[in-house]
């Protein structure tokens, strides 16, 4: 890149977890010419980023570079990030959706007030606005402090008469009260902690996620909430309570995958309408748990309740004879009889090295003594395979069967996410479904 100017601003981006705005400099001819060599990537419109940078970050870092890098725009100011890219910003797992991979990432930012180019009968300019990445939600926030919980527009208005009541008292002391409440004392804020400040609630942001996503998408951001220790309980009965006016909504995404099963025959989700928001969030507040050690886990577990296996035991614990310390834990386990079941999620991270952030690795085996060469995606980087980790793997196996495992079934994201193979494998085992 010839301007070193604009090269040295995507870089200080970088560095920011954020993308470089087009509005940032004068150079955008340089920017589209950039685009088009394939040297950057325009994630967003008007942001970008290089493409070797964006392409070796997890999903949830793209959705955080996106969200830090808007939140510096005037308007934004006004709206609250929500759905997946307030739970992004507060560290909640997020999984972006297997059929939208390489596709546009959208950002969502709930308002008190309606958008009313959305009530539009045009259908260009309803097209228009189902193109757009920034997907606004009228949704006020819940606001929680010293005073209770109330709706965000009650809030303002309660803030609004404090505060003219305030200023007709004090109209001399005004200027050292605005002194003392914008003072950082010395601390400057990071992009990303302004972006946190522009959140929603947790009560908006995992209603928003209910309404926007499906059950298996869902839930992992659920189970990271409930490890972090938000009470869900809690957060259904105050969404119940505030949330009445939103309950149903025509446009909420299908919760559920209709291609692998009649709705009929899942108990789990026979009685789930799916515009009613509060039915879905309660289902997602039920099944989440703590134990689910990573949206892995959440993800492979959505998809079994999706085809109607019975709920496994998470991270089962096995007795380590060779270091009592530290017994051995079991993904999934399930108890069927007198027989107890293993499931265990392969992931790359058990067998691979240096794999970065894509997934998309394919191993050419050779006769190296300690590892095996492959390609890293279209990165073009080492793979390395690990063989002691797969000797590591298989005495753990040995153990887990002396301990009274009668079956281990094993699995990875390629069975998850084409859910009739994770199926053929856990029915294979022996693994149940619940009945009607």
């Amino acid at each position: 890149m010839k301007d070193c100017k604009t090269l040295s601003g995507i870089l200080e981006s970088e560095n920011q977890g954020s993308c470089f705005m087009a509005s940032c400099t004068q150079s955008r001819k340089i920017l589209r010419k950039q685009l088009k060599s394939g040297y950057l990537v325009e994630p967003y419109y008007g942001l970008y980023a290089r493409r070797a940078h964006w392409e070796n970050l997890w999903y949830i870092d793209k959705v955080q570079h996106i969200a830090i890098t808007l939140a510096k725009k005037i308007k934004i100011k006004s709206w609250k990030y929500t759905g997946e890219s307030g739970a992004a910003l507060l560290g909640l797992d997020i999984v972006e959706e297997y059929k939208n991979q390489s596709k546009q990432i959208n950002i969502y930012v709930s308002c008190p007030y309606p958008n009313k180019t959305a009530e539009s009968t045009n259908e260009k300019a309803v097209r228009k606005i189902e193109k757009r990445q920034l997907k606004r939600v009228h949704l006020p926030d819940i606001i929680e402090d010293e005073n209770g919980i109330r709706l965000e527009e009650n809030h303002k208005k309660h803030n609004d008469t404090q505060s003219s009541a305030s200023n007709e008292a004090n109209k001399d002391t005004n200027d050292t009260i605005k002194i003392l409440k914008t003072s950082t004392f010395g601390h400057i804020k990071t992009p990303e902690e302004s972006a946190i400040d522009h959140a929603a609630s947790i009560y908006n942001i995992l209603f928003v996620e209910a309404w926007t996503k499906p059950f298996r998408i869902a839930l992992p951001t659920f189970d990271s909430a409930c490890r972090k220790g938000f009470d869900l309980e809690k957060i259904h009965k105050t969404c119940c309570e505030f949330y009445e006016f939103a309950r149903y909504q025509q446009d909420a995404q299908p919760f559920y995958n209709h291609q692998y099963f009649e709705k009929s025959q899942n108990p789990y989700f026979a009685n789930i309408d799916d515009t009613d928001i509060f039915a879905r969030l309660r289902l997602l507040c039920n099944f989440a748990s703590p134990k689910s050690e990573n949206a892995g886990e959440s993800l492979a577990r959505a998809a079994m309740l999706e085809l109607g296996f019975i709920k496994p035991y998470l991270q089962y614990e096995f007795q380590n004879n060779n270091n009592p310390d530290w017994p051995l834990r079991a993904d999934f386990a399930w108890k069927v009889n007198e027989s107890l079941i293993v499931g265990e999620l392969d992931g790359t991270d058990k067998y691979l090295i240096g794999c970065g952030k894509n997934l998309n690795c394919d191993i050419n085996h050779n006769s190296s003594d300690n590892f095996i060469d492959g390609d890293f995606g279209s990165a073009n980087r080492a793979l390395k395979y690990y063989r002691n980790a797969v000797k590591r793997e298989r005495n753990r196996e040995r153990i887990i069967y002396e301990c009274g495992a009668s079956k281990i079934v094993r699995f990875d994201f390629a069975d998850v996410v084409d859910s009739r193979k994770l199926e053929k494998k856990l029915l294979s085992a022996g693994v149940p479904k619940v009945h009607v």
